[in-house]
């Protein structure tokens, strides 16, 4: 087991196995909900300017969080875990624009 941790960013490699780190407290990759709401919205903020995209604050929210949520599901069947504010950004903003990328691609 590979582990390596820092102030914002805790990253658990476990080659065949998934395994999340959680806390005793309700949270979200880490974070509690209301960050994981806060920080899914800018993520989603952050993939519709990258993405040149034009789409309100409710779905720049939606798209941060459930994009962090299905980037989190492919990396835990490779085996990689992240937790912390900083993971949940990145994971939530490609997530996100993975997901821009695959809604304008059924769209046309």
């Amino acid at each position: 087991m590979l582990s390596t941790e820092h102030n914002c960013l805790k990253i658990v490699v476990i080659p065949g196995k998934c395994n999340f780190q959680r806390g005793t407290h309700m949270d979200v990759n880490g974070v509690g909900w209301i960050a994981a709401i806060i920080i899914g919205g800018f993520a989603g903020w952050l993939a519709e300017q990258f993405m040149k995209s034009n789409m309100g604050m409710f779905m720049n929210i939606i798209l941060g969080i459930i994009g962090a949520i299905v980037l989190n599901a492919i990396l835990a069947f490779a085996g990689m875990g992240f937790t912390g504010w900083l993971a949940y950004l990145v994971i939530g903003f490609i997530g996100a624009c993975l997901l821009i990328a695959v809604g304008r691609a059924v769209r046309r």
